[in-house]
């Protein structure tokens, strides 16, 4: 396993200046002397963040759709992509993480998702209410009640009284 070492005379790891600030801003710079970073957990760090990244685009994505058609429509597909690529990841993990992401991120903003992942294809099912919610048809309703008069016989309105 390769391992990625301190330098005994200086502070600094021989890594890409990016990389060396994720490790600073991960792990507490007092514990880097004397210890060691193996590749792999410096990849999976990378990777991971790459991961985040690749589900935030496709959500923006998303709710870029969503916006177009939302003045049409109470509901869209969307074919998600089925391919990733980040090493140290096998597939199923990167679909796992990006496809759970980007559920999750929906459902806070209240909208309905279903997923239908087939063996070269998954799509998304996004719905979200056209019509009143349960708290604006109550306001509603009140503001109906409050303001109705009887009617008088045969369906004639009522005289208003002098």
């Amino acid at each position: 396993m390769s391992r990625i070492l301190a330098c005994k005379h200086t502070t600094h790891l021989f890594l890409p200046h990016y990389i060396m600030l994720k490790v600073m801003s991960t792990v507490n710079y007092t514990t880097l002397h004397g210890m060691s970073f193996t590749a792999d957990v410096l990849r999976r760090q990378y990777n991971t963040n790459a991961v985040k990244h690749e589900s935030m685009e496709i959500y923006r994505s998303i709710k870029s759709r969503i916006r177009d058609v939302g003045k049409t429509k109470n509901c869209i597909e969307y074919d998600l992509p089925v391919m990733f690529h980040a090493d140290g990841f096998e597939l199923k993990d990167v679909q796992l993480i990006v496809y759970s992401d980007i559920i999750e991120e929906l459902e806070k903003e209240h909208f309905a998702v279903n997923i239908e992942i087939g063996p070269s294809y998954s799509k998304l099912y996004i719905r979200w209410s056209a019509g009143l919610d349960d708290a604006e048809r109550e306001r509603r309703k009140k503001i109906l009640q409050e303001h109705m008069r009887p009617s008088g016989r045969s369906g004639q309105p009522a005289r208003e009284e002098k």
